[in-house]
């Protein structure tokens, strides 16, 4: 188990985390998300012993990384993938890492392996596209078999094969017991591999939920209307019952808190005959762009608020 407990951190006159507290369990995958420079990676550096917080703490199994005897049998981190010096091979930068961790040797091949760079394993880094950089990466972090694993944007650069073999790697770790704290601004993705989430936004925390909760619980229902006619009677009805409509023109989408098929039923009663009537299923990125509005400190084609 992670816990970050009133975790503060500043840089200069700069509050990058402000006593943020969180817990990521054993056995699942924690998302932590949040828009660009809510402290994600600040507070990831904290976990890792990289930085030092200013306050609280940040505890792996009750311990912090400075106390643990062999710490990367313990945790893995990827957080920079870019760090390799481009002259070395994969083996070699795994074998020296093996030597300072007193590691056996024999791991090195059995991460390359798993994480398909063995073809390439006397290749110098400086020709290694992102992708093969983002699975070097993933390979320093499980060279220690570690129980907990913290990823920050583990999917960048990855072909479409390589997305699919992180979400099935992701999910095989945690249904063997790892903890899984992954930082991601691919939301879609997330969603997919995720048990629970984390959003955190100015260095502070806005919720923490499993994620299906959080998904259905800033939701609602919606839906897409697409009807023979008579736009403007379904509209009226629509809103007379509650709902909010907006005409898309050949359809209307309509959104609220009723049953979906309250829907259907308000416009049958009306006499309109409904040709499409089609439930949108709201995603995570779309609970984590509603509770973060607000807090968004770049905002596109704005500059910063």
């Amino acid at each position: 188990m992670i816990q970050v407990e009133r975790l503060t951190k500043r840089y200069g006159d700069r509050l990058a985390v402000n006593e943020l507290s969180f817990i990521a369990r054993d056995g699942a995958v924690t998302g932590f998300v949040g828009p660009n420079g809510a402290g994600k990676s600040t507070t990831l550096r904290c976990i890792a012993g990289l930085d030092t917080p200013d306050a609280g703490t940040a505890h792996i199994d009750g311990q912090s990384y400075d106390r643990l005897l062999r710490p990367m049998t313990v945790l893995g981190a990827m957080l920079d993938p870019a760090w390799v010096h481009p002259g070395r091979t994969a083996s070699a930068h795994l074998r020296w890492i093996c030597a300072a961790s007193s590691i056996a040797k024999q791991r090195c091949e059995e991460v390359l392996n798993l994480t398909g760079l063995t073809n390439v394993a006397n290749d110098r880094v400086s020709s290694f596209s992102l992708g093969m950089r983002q699975r070097l990466g993933l390979a320093v972090s499980l060279i220690g078999d570690p129980k907990h694993l913290i990823l920050d944007e583990p999917l960048n650069g990855l072909d479409p094969e390589g997305v699919r073999w992180m979400r099935t790697f992701l999910r095989a770790a945690a249904a063997d017991g790892k903890c899984i704290v992954v930082s991601s601004h691919l939301l879609t993705e997330l969603q997919l591999v995720a048990d629970d989430v984390v959003l955190i936004a100015q260095g502070t925390l806005l919720d923490q939920a499993p994620v299906t909760d959080l998904v259905s619980r800033t939701g609602g229902t919606a839906a897409t209307l697409r009807i023979e006619g008579a736009a403007g009677t379904a509209a009226r009805v629509l809103r007379e019952a509650g709902w909010c409509v907006t005409d898309g023109g050949d359809h209307l989408s309509v959104s609220g808190g009723g049953d979906f098929d309250d829907i259907g039923r308000a416009c049958h009663s009306a006499g309109v005959a409904v040709l499409e009537l089609s439930r949108q299923v709201h995603t995570l990125e779309d609970a984590v762009l509603g509770l973060t509005q607000d807090h968004v400190e770049y905002v596109s084609g704005g500059g910063q608020r």
